[in-house]
């Protein structure tokens, strides 16, 4: 418990926080560590003291209480933990269907398909549409503008994959022949790194990537970048 508590303070362990969901998901993990370590706690105490007064003091007789004190116990301990798997729910409830809602309006698409053992990523090009001429593909690279809300629509080709992205705090698994859309607005610029959390096949260790949050400016700049590069590369082919 003083282990958990420090860490919730200090973040020992955990990864950075970049996304708008990503503190309420955390402190939603330290409510159920804590109300479950609280309970645990309370057994052990109970444990305890029913060895320690029937350690041979009391005759090796283990001590009980009348009837109608047993079952106001069983019945505190049981509105307790209804009272606390209750909250639980609730807290939890309200963040998923968060997670789950339809992404803005104005959020940024971008099409992630999983395939043994790489992400590949279609990012819409300069006109800002995806599926369209100008998208630009990347194998294990996923780039963002910091602040605006984007959608990952999730694809597999083969078999069930988890797209995993720690510091945003989301996970979800991708499925072949569905195509699974989730959203997130990052909240710091830096690289951050993507993992594949289902096991996919012999080179699952080699599934990963990176999350690339640019500032507004640099996103455009490396929009104009890469979709250059590409009608550079379309030319080339046509020659």
């Amino acid at each position: 418990m003083v282990l958990l508590w420090l860490s919730s303070i200090q973040r020992w362990l955990w990864p950075p926080a970049t996304s708008t969901f990503a503190a309420e998901i955390d402190a939603l993990f330290l409510m159920i560590a804590l109300v479950v370590g609280l309970w645990l706690a309370a057994t052990l105490a109970v444990l305890g003291w029913l060895l320690w007064k029937a350690n041979g003091r009391g005759r090796g007789r283990v001590p009980f209480a009348a009837e109608a004190r047993e079952i106001l116990w069983i019945v505190v301990a049981a509105v307790g933990v209804f009272v606390s798997d209750l909250a639980i729910e609730l807290r939890g409830q309200r963040l998923w269907e968060q997670l789950v809602s339809a992404a803005p309006p104005n959020a940024l698409a971008i099409r992630v398909e999983a395939r043994q053992f790489a992400w590949t990523v279609l990012h819409p090009g300069p006109d800002g549409e995806l599926g369209t001429a100008d998208d630009i593909e990347l194998q294990n690279e996923l780039h963002v503008p910091v602040g605006q809300a984007v959608e990952v629509r999730l694809r597999s080709r083969d078999v069930v994959h988890s797209f995993f992205l720690p510091t945003v705090r989301l996970k979800q698994d991708v499925l072949p022949g569905t195509e699974v859309r989730r959203w997130f607005v990052p909240t710091e610029v830096g690289t951050f790194p993507i993992a594949c959390a289902e096991l996919c096949g012999f080179g699952h260790y080699r599934m990963g990537g990176r999350l690339v949050v640019h500032a507004a400016s640099d996103y455009r700049e490396w929009l104009s970048v890469a979709g250059g590069r590409k009608l550079v590369a379309q030319g080339a082919v046509a020659r």
